[in-house]
């Protein structure tokens, strides 16, 4: 079944020189799964207090991980008018991928935009995520340390790992398995998109869901850390961190949100009534969206001095 509202078909390259596509609207999964879910009048955490005071997330700021011409690009594309499909080869966590047929063009923008032929077949050169959107069966395909190999005619598409999702769902994870994201939750689903913020600035509604952000550390054991819903894996990296994979954190509805922009305001406003959920260990409050020309890279930058003590934890279950 084709996703509704239909999305548009286009690339967002990550050198933003293709136009990006249009979601029209269109957001994956359920209003109830957690990425979706309001939590504006959600219980503060029990352990927030310590959570937010304690060393790897006292102290922190903001950081877009995004904009004009960077970011975690997005390409909806429409099986129904193409029968190309491309061979993948998956690498390191093929084990813990989705055997499937995906119609993921060789011409898909990757994170990063590493050059053809940097990585093959399975070096980390940098993350190198993909997220191509099947409108026509609604369905979301993403990858982690993604690389173009081979010569023409005879390239192919390398990965670590590969999600298909349907996004008229949320059909979880095995407990323990990744995805294309450490949390084993879906990247797409936590991304800034610029159109739905572009559409909230005009009057719009506030985008409706989480934000995916990182940070240095995870709390670590011996079966490599802790995570909640939705994450189903985590890969703690010390011991001594409070900070949960799967957490979602939000910005107080108290934050003085005058002196912003139109468009840095509905990500505020994203913030406050979505939250934000930690997906992966990485750089310090790096949150994500889409790489679009439409940005305005100066103004994403007023958003960098927002302090972590304007946020707490909600309410973590189980």
């Amino acid at each position: 079944m084709p996703c509704s509202p239909l999305p548009d078909v286009g690339a967002c390259s990550a050198s933003g020189g293709n136009n990006c596509p249009n979601l029209n609207g269109f957001v994956p999964f359920p209003s109830t799964n957690l990425w979706n879910l309001n939590i504006a009048t959600a219980s503060v955490d029990p352990e927030s207090a310590a959570i937010t005071s304690a060393f790897g997330f006292a102290g922190a700021h903001l950081h877009h991980d995004f904009g004009s011409s960077v970011g975690y690009p997005i390409e909806v594309v429409d099986s129904s008018q193409t029968s190309a499909s491309t061979v993948i080869q998956l690498q390191a966590h093929g084990n813990q991928s989705d055997n499937v047929i995906a119609p993921i063009p060789l011409t898909v923008p990757i994170e990063g935009n590493p050059a053809p032929g940097t990585g093959c077949p399975a070096i980390n050169v940098g993350d190198a995520h993909t997220h191509t959107l099947d409108r026509h069966t609604c369905t979301i395909y993403s990858t982690y340390n993604t690389h173009l190999c081979g010569t023409a005619p005879n390239q192919f598409l390398t990965a670590d790992q590969l999600t298909a999702w349907d996004a008229r769902s949320y059909e979880k994870r095995p407990y323990g398995w990744t995805s294309e994201d450490v949390s084993g939750s879906s990247m797409y689903a936590g991304i800034i998109k610029y159109d739905e913020v572009a559409a909230c600035a005009a009057g719009g509604p506030v985008p409706p869901h989480a934000i995916r952000f990182t940070l240095p550390d995870t709390m670590n054991d011996s079966n490599n850390g802790y995570f909640v819903f939705p994450a189903t894996h985590a890969a703690g990296t010390l011991s001594s961190s409070y900070n949960v994979i799967g957490m979602k954190i939000r910005l107080s509805p108290n934050f003085n949100l005058s002196g912003y922009s139109p468009i840095n305001k509905c990500i505020l406003e994203e913030m406050q009534q979505y939250g934000m959920i930690l997906a992966d260990n990485g750089s310090s409050f790096y949150f994500q969206g889409e790489p679009d020309p439409r940005w305005n890279d100066a103004d994403l930058e007023n958003l960098d001095s927002i302090q972590s003590s304007n946020f707490d934890v909600v309410t973590m279950d189980p």
